[in-house]
C-alpha cells in the first residue's frame, strides 16, 4: 500500500490549494455493500467521491473507516507538510470580512467589560483595539 500511495495510484486531491496531494482510500461505513470507496486527502483532511467509475464497484469496507489514519500513523514520513497559505476570498482585490477576527474582538470586549482581564491585548499582533463610543438616547 505504501508503494501504491507513493505512485499516486489512488489519485490526487481535487482541491487546487492541496497541490495534487496524493489521496488514500477510506470507507464511510464498515458494513459490506453500503457505500463505494471514497478518498481521504491527508493535507486538507477531506473525504471525496472517486472521479473514476472504476471505483464505483469497489466496496468501501475492504479498506475500512480507519485505514488512512492508521496508515499515516505507521508511516509518519508520508505525512504532508502543513499548508503554506490559506485561501483568502477577495472581491475586486479586497479581502472579505474576517469573521473569526470579529468574534475574537467581541470576546475580548466582553471580557474587558466583565473585568476579567486587566490589560488590553489585541487578538492579532497587527490589529489595533479600538473602543467605540455609543450614543445615549435621551
Amino acid at each position: 500500500m505504501r508503494r501504491k500511495y507513493r505512485r499516486g495510484e489512488f489519485g490526487k486531491c481535487p482541491r487546487v490549494l492541496c497541490g495534487h496531494q496524493r489521496v488514500l482510500p477510506v470507507a464511510v461505513f464498515d458494513g459490506p455493500g453500503q457505500e463505494c470507496v471514497r478518498f481521504f486527502c491527508p493535507l486538507c483532511r477531506n473525504v471525496y467521491y472517486p472521479r473514476s467509475r472504476f471505483y464505483a464497484g469497489v466496496d468501501g469496507c475492504f479498506f475500512g473507516t480507519t485505514f488512512p489514519h492508521l496508515f499515516l500513523l505507521a508511516f509518519p514520513d508520508l505525512l504532508p507538510d502543513p499548508q503554506r497559505h490559506a485561501y483568502v476570498p477577495r472581491v475586486f482585490g479586497f479581502a472579505l470580512f474576517d469573521f473569526q477576527a470579529h468574534e475574537d474582538r467581541k470576546r475580548l470586549e466582553r471580557l474587558e467589560a466583565a473585568g476579567e482581564t486587566g490589560q488590553k491585548v489585541p487578538p492579532h499582533p497587527g490589529m489595533k483595539l479600538v473602543r467605540r463610543h455609543r450614543r445615549r438616547l435621551v
